[in-house]
């Protein structure tokens, strides 16, 4: 019987190792691009609901429409979920898109309407009226954060309007809302 010399099987198990750890290398270069290419497509695919929710957020849609803008951030976290859990989220994220570009609309459209308002809720702010007028501030803020929810419809504006809080003046068609502060 002929034995090989020990320097082989060394040489054979370097070989084999080396073989190995190549392999183990490239299997996670794999899975590395694999997975980048996962968050390529995720972006991609949410690309215009992320750009719709910064333009709602720029357009203070949280705060002049909150209630399409919450039903849109809850369906984003959902999509981004079922993304996750690998469903098909095409619907969903067109369905999200509505209601942001709705959000969007009916803050743009607050800010034309109710500039004055949207004003004096922003100086009441800067004056610290939380602080220095809370009870006041915070019945005012209620009746703005209703009149909001309901997206500025007429009958909130009425209920707005008709507060001791308010002082309304018309002059035509412009409304011209003023809190007592």
């Amino acid at each position: 019987m002929v034995r090989q010399p020990k320097s082989g099987n060394k040489l054979l198990t370097t070989k084999l190792l080396l073989t190995f750890i190549i392999f183990v290398i490239n299997s996670l270069i794999g899975c590395c691009s694999l997975l980048l290419a996962q968050e390529e497509v995720k972006a991609c695919l949410f690309q215009k609901t992320v750009d719709l929710l910064y333009q709602g957020k720029a357009e203070q849609a949280d705060l002049l429409s909150p209630t399409w803008y919450a039903k849109a951030s809850e369906g984003y976290e959902l999509a981004l979920r079922d993304y996750d859990r690998g469903k098909n989220i095409q619907k969903k994220l067109v369905e999200i898109n509505q209601f942001l570009e709705s959000a969007t609309a009916a803050a743009k459209l607050a800010r034309r309407i109710f500039p004055h308002l949207i004003a004096v809720r922003e100086d009441a702010i800067q004056a610290n009226a939380v602080e220095y007028a809370q009870e006041l501030y915070g019945e005012a803020e209620a009746l703005f954060q209703e009149t909001a929810r309901t997206s500025f419809q007429p009958q909130a504006m009425a209920k707005l309007c008709q507060s001791p809080l308010m002082k309304t003046s018309w002059d035509g068609h412009k409304i011209d809302v003023l809190m007592w502060f």
